[in-house]
């Protein structure tokens, strides 16, 4: 069955207002982390699930959106929930990989907090498929996130647990 009609029959008639319904959807991981399809059964979702849904709508009904993922600094500040995570360990941030939609040149983000403050830099990004979100976007970030912890003195598993624990905190605060 479509998407598409999964979400009218629901009452949601335009990708607009898939939009704004799965952008109120807590953050939190899905059973799967890979289907993307249970953002809309389980009612929450990640910047990955999340962004995955709404750009494979987007390619079923023909528009021109499209899913990328890039790597920033995860702060306090443009983050709101990590900052004691990574002051308790010392640092002021870690690189994150997050999800997001492109249409044109304007980037669309439903899942950043209203009172954050934006991504203003992307070391890397690139556009992606939603059956990326697993391994694919895992391996890229894993391996950005290795040469910053050699350059901050970390392991790979440290940096990866301070992360984890980062992600645990956003769970809990939205």
């Amino acid at each position: 069955m479509p998407i598409s009609a999964s979400l009218i029959s629901q009452g949601l008639e335009h990708y607009q207002a898939v939009a704004r319904w799965i952008a109120t959807l807590p953050f939190g991981r899905n059973t799967n982390p890979l289907d993307w399809r249970l953002v809309v059964s389980e009612k929450r979702g990640t910047s990955s699930t999340k962004h995955a849904f709404l750009a494979e709508l987007a390619r079923e009904l023909a528009l021109p959106i499209n899913l990328y993922f890039g790597i920033y600094l995860m702060d306090g500040k443009n983050t709101p929930g990590v900052g004691a995570t990574l002051e308790s360990n010392k640092l002021s941030a870690i690189p994150e990989a997050h999800c997001f939609l492109r249409y044109g040149r304007w980037n669309i983000d439903v899942t950043r907090s209203a009172n954050a403050e934006p991504i203003l830099q992307f070391f890397e990004e690139q556009q992606i498929t939603p059956a990326q979100i697993g391994d694919y976007k895992r391996t890229v970030h894993r391996n950005f996130l290795l040469k910053w912890a050699t350059s901050q003195g970390l392991s790979l598993t440290k940096a990866w647990a301070i992360r984890e624990a980062c992600m645990a905190a956003l769970t809990n605060e939205r």
